[in-house]
C-alpha cells in the first residue's frame, strides 16, 4: 500500500510490472479496421443563455504494423478538440486495455471530432465506443449518454445535463444515460435542479441512470460486455507469509514515529498549529496501535504513514524556526542543506540497489516498478524543494537590495527574480526562463548572453523556471563549466562560461514583517518537501521488501516492459494536463493568479496532489536509471494518482476547506461507487485467485480500505481510491492467466 492523502499513504498496488503481461499474453482480437460514430453531448453559454447540443464523433480502430501504440486525435477545425478531450481519448484507450487484455501496439486508434467540443463528459461514451469497435460490435444510433469514466470503469457525475438533454432531444435520440444519483440536475437558467427522467419524457428522451461500463455497454449495443464472473464471494484474505513480511515493515514505522515523538516532547510547548499536528499525529498512532493489535497490518501500516508525515510536519517547524532564528539565512541554508545531502545519497543508493537487483518472477519486477516509482515521487519531492529554496533566495536578495546602506550597485528595475552570480535577470516567460537584461562585466556578458535569451537547458538540464535557474548558477562551486542551452530568434545554440567565486555573503538583511512571512513559508516547504522525500525512500524500501521473493510467474521481457511504460506514461502526462485545465486553472483564474503561482497553494492543501506534481516533474526532467521498471514504475503510479485527484476533485466536486480538509463533496455518488467499487473489488480478487494468482497488493488494499471507508469523507475518498486500485491489480493478475480474454470480433446481434 502506498498513498499519502493530507497524512495518509499506503503502500500502492505493484501492478506496473503486471500490465505489460496483459500485452504479452492474452490473445489479440483479430478485428479488422472498423469505426463507431457516436454523439457526444455538450452544454454551453450563448446570449439568450445555456444551450446544448451534440457533436459527431467517430472512434476508429484499423491495424498497426509498426508494433507499437498509436493514438490519433482528428478535427475539422483548429483547436477544435481541448487538452481534457484528448485525455478522456487516454482514458478510454487505457480502460480498454484493463478491460480486454488487448495487445494494443496492433492498433492504430483514432479519435475524430466535428466542430469544437472539450471537457471530460464524453469519457464513458468514448470508451464504450472503443470497446465496440475493438469486440465489433455497434452503437445504437438513437442513443448517447455523458459521464466521466473512472479508472474502475464506474461512471461519475458531470454537470449540465439538462441542457445536453435538451440538445440530445433536438438531435432525434431517443435515450440518454447518466450518472447514477444524477436524476436530478441544475438547471443552469432556472437555477435549480430538475428531474432529469421528467425532462427527458416532455422531450421524448428515456433517461436512465447506469452505475458501471458494462451497463452502458449493453445500453448502448445491445451486447454484453464480456467480463467473466468469479465461482462464489469469498472474504479477501492476506497469506501469512505476507503478514509476516508487513508485519516487520509495520514496526519499522513504530520506530521512526517513536523517535519523532521524542524530538516533539523534548521541543516544550508548541505553538498552535504545531500543538493541533502533533494531537493528530498521536491519534493515529493511537489508531495504529490498536490496528497491530488486531492483525490488521495494512491498516496500521496506513495509519502510521499518517502519524509520520504529521510528526514530521511538526519536528520541521520547530527545528526550522529555531535555524532561522539562531543563524538567520545562513542557518536556514545549513539547515535545509542537514537533510538535503542525506536524502540525495540514499536516493542514490536505493537506485544503484534497485540497478542491481534482478527480478527472476512477475512479483519481483511488480516490486522493482514500486520501488522505481517511489524512488521517482522521492526525487522529484527533492526538486520541488530546491525550487521553493531558490524562490527563498530571491526573496533574500531582493531584502538585501532594499536594506543596502552605502554606494553600491543598484538593484535591476523593478527587482524581479533570477537575478544573481552569473548576471543577468530572468523572469518566467511563456516559453520558458526569458533574460530581461545582462550586467556589464559579468560572467553572462563575457558568455555572450544577450536580452531576450531563453534559458532552455543547463548542462543538459531543463530549466523549469527563473527562481530555480538562479539557484544552480549560485550554487555552481567555482570552475564549473555552465554550458547554457539558450533559444534566441528561432534557433538554439550553446553558450559556455566558467563559475567563479562568489563574493562574500553580505550581513542578515532586516525583514518586514510580510517578507518574513513569505520567506519562513518557502523556508517551510522548501524542508517539508525534503522530509517527504526521505519518508519515500523509506516505504520504497519496504515495497521491494514486501513484495519481493514470492514466487509466480517468470519475469516478462524488457521490450514488454517497455511498451507497457509507454502506454501509461502518454496517458499519465494527458491526465495531469486534464486536471490542470479541469481543476486547477478555474480555481487559478477566480483566484487572479497564474497556474504556477496555484499551483504550490494547491500542493499546501493536498498532498496526494503534491506528490503526483513531484512524479510529473521528476518523469520530466530526470532520468534515474535505464532500467525499463524506472520508467514503468512512476508512469503507472502517477496516471493513477492523477486519475483519482479527478474523480475526487470534479467527478465528486470536493470542495477544500482551512488545512486542506474536505468540507463538501457529492456524498450519494460517492457511497454508491463505493459500495459497486467494494463488490467488484471482492470479485476480482476471488477472480485472480481461481485462476491460480494470489493478489496480494489488492488483498492489502481492500483490507485498508475496509477500515477506511467507515471513517469521515476524507477517509471514504482515500477507501475509493484503493479499492480502484485493488481491482485494476487483480484483474490484471487474473488476465496472466487467461482468466480475462478478449472475445475476437463477432457478429452482430439479430
Amino acid at each position: 500500500m502506498r498513498r499519502m492523502q493530507v497524512g495518509a499513504q499506503l503502500l500502492r498496488v505493484a501492478l506496473c510490472a503486471l500490465s505489460l503481461m496483459g500485452m504479452l499474453g492474452a490473445p489479440a482480437i483479430a478485428a479488422p479496421a472498423r469505426e463507431i460514430s457516436v454523439d457526444a453531448l455538450w452544454y454551453g453559454m450563448r446570449a439568450d443563455g445555456p444551450t446544448g447540443g451534440a457533436s459527431t464523433v467517430i472512434v476508429g480502430v484499423e491495424p498497426n504494423s509498426r508494433g507499437s501504440l498509436r493514438v490519433g486525435f482528428y478535427e475539422d477545425v483548429a483547436g477544435g478538440s481541448g487538452t481534457t478531450w484528448r485525455a478522456s481519448g487516454w482514458m478510454a484507450t487505457v480502460l480498454a486495455y484493463l478491460t480486454l487484455g488487448v495487445d494494443l501496439s496492433q492498433y492504430r486508434i483514432s479519435f475524430d471530432v466535428a466542430g469544437q467540443i472539450d471537457g471530460p463528459s464524453a469519457g464513458g461514451l468514448l470508451t464504450t465506443a472503443l470497446l465496440a469497435a475493438l469486440l465489433g460490435d455497434t452503437v445504437r444510433p438513437d442513443a448517447t449518454m455523458t459521464g466521466i469514466i473512472n479508472p474502475d470503469g464506474t461512471i461519475g457525475p458531470v454537470g449540465g445535463i439538462p441542457h445536453k438533454i435538451d440538445g440530445a432531444a433536438a438531435r432525434g435520440k431517443k435515450l440518454v444515460l447518466v450518472p447514477y444519483g444524477q436524476r436530478f440536475d441544475v438547471d443552469i437558467k432556472l437555477k435549480r435542479p430538475v428531474d432529469l427522467v421528467e425532462r427527458g419524457r416532455a422531450r421524448g428522451v428515456e433517461v436512465r441512470e447506469v452505475r458501471h461500463l458494462a451497463e452502458v455497454y449493453a445500453a448502448l449495443t445491445g451486447r454484453p460486455l464480456p467480463l467473466p464472473k468469479p465461482t462464489g464471494d469469498p472474504q479477501p484474505e492476506v497469506s501469512s507469509a505476507v503478514q509476516s513480511k508487513l508485519r516487520d515493515r509495520v514496526q519499522g514505522l513504530f520506530r521512526r514515529c517513536q523517535g519523532l515523538a521524542a524530538k516533539i516532547k523534548a521541543a516544550g510547548q508548541l505553538d498552535e498549529a504545531l500543538q493541533g499536528m502533533a494531537g493528530q499525529a498521536a491519534r493515529s498512532l493511537t489508531m495504529a496501535d490498536q490496528a497491530f493489535g488486531q492483525g490488521l497490518f495494512a491498516v496500521a501500516y496506513d495509519r502510521l504513514v499518517t502519524a509520520t508525515v504529521l510528526a514530521e510536519s511538526v519536528v520541521l517547524g520547530v527545528e526550522v524556526g529555531r535555524a532561522f532564528r539562531e543563524g538567520g539565512e545562513g542557518g536556514a541554508r545549513r539547515y535545509l542543506e542537514s537533510l538535503r545531502k542525506p536524502a540525495n545519497t540514499k536516493l542514490d543508493a536505493l537506485i544503484k540497489r534497485l540497478d542491481q537487483t534482478r527480478a527472476q518472477t512477475l512479483a519481483d519486477g511488480a516490486a522493482l516498478a514500486e520501488g522505481y516509482g517511489m524512488a521517482t515521487e522521492a526525487a522529484g519531492s527533492l526538486l520541488l524543494s530546491q525550487m521553493r529554496e531558490g524562490e527563498m533566495n530571491v526573496l533574500l536578495k531582493q531584502a538585501t537590495e532594499q536594506n543596502r546602506q552605502g554606494p553600491g550597485p543598484a538593484a535591476p528595475a523593478g527587482g524581479a527574480p533570477g537575478r544573481q552570480q552569473f548576471g543577468t535577470e530572468t523572469v518566467d516567460g511563456q516559453h520558458g526562463v526569458v533574460v530581461k537584461s545582462v550586467g556589464r562585466g559579468t560572467l553572462a556578458e563575457r558568455a555572450g548572453v544577450r536580452p531576450g535569451d531563453v534559458m532552455l537547458q543547463l548542462n543538459g538540464v531543463t530549466v523549469p523556471n527563473a527562481a530555480t535557474f538562479q539557484q544552480w548558477m549560485d550554487n555552481a562551486p567555482a570552475g564549473t563549466q555552465l554550458n547554457v542551452l539558450v533559444g534566441r530568434e528561432g534557433r538554439t545554440m550553446v553558450l559556455t562560461a566558467v563559475a567563479e567565486a562568489a563574493p562574500a555573503p553580505p550581513a542578515a538583511p532586516a525583514l518586514s514583517a510580510k517578507a518574513a512571512e513569505q520567506i519562513g513559508q518557502k523556508l517551510y516547504e522548501a524542508g517539508f518537501f525534503l522530509r517527504v522525500a526521505d519518508l519515500l525512500l523509506d516505504l520504497a524500501e519496504d515495497r521491494v521488501a514486501v513484495g519481493f521473493g514470492l514466487g509466480g510467474a517468470p519475469a516478462p521481457p524488457a521490450a514488454a516492459l517497455q511498451k507497457s511504460a509507454q502506454l501509461f506514461r502518454t496517458s499519465a502526462d494527458a491526465v495531469m494536463n486534464y486536471f490542470d485545465g479541469v481543476v486547477l486553472q478555474g480555481q487559478a483564474t477566480e483566484a487572479g493568479v497564474s497556474l504556477a503561482i496555484f499551483r504550490w497553494a494547491f500542493m499546501a492543501q493536498d498532498l496526494e496532489y503534491a506528490l503526483a506534481y513531484s512524479t510529473y516533474v521528476a518523469l520530466n526532467q530526470l532520468s534515474l536509471s535505464a532500467s525499463p521498471y524506472a520508467k514503468l514504475g512512476p508512469s503507472m503510479m502517477l496516471y493513477s494518482t492523477a486519475s483519482s485527484l479527478i474523480a475526487k476533485y470534479y467527478s465528486l466536486g470536493a470542495e477544500l476547506g482551512e488545512g486542506g480538509t474536505i468540507k463538501s463533496v457529492k456524498e450519494k455518488p460517492l457511497i454508491s461507487m463505493l459500495d459497486f467499487a467494494l463488490q467488484n473489488t471482492r470479485e476480482s480478487i476471488a477472480l485472480a485467485k481461481q485462476n491460480g494468482v494470489d493478489p496480494v497488493f489488492a488483498t492489502l488494499y481492500y483490507e485498508a480500505a475496509q477500515s477506511l471507508r467507515e471513517g469521515a469523507v476524507e477517509e471514504k475518498l482515500t477507501a475509493l481510491a484503493y479499492l480502484w486500485q485493488a481491482t485494476a491489480h487483480a484483474r490484471l493478475l487474473a488476465s496472466l492467466t487467461g482468466g480475462l480474454r478478449a472475445t475476437p470480433a463477432r457478429p452482430a446481434a439479430r
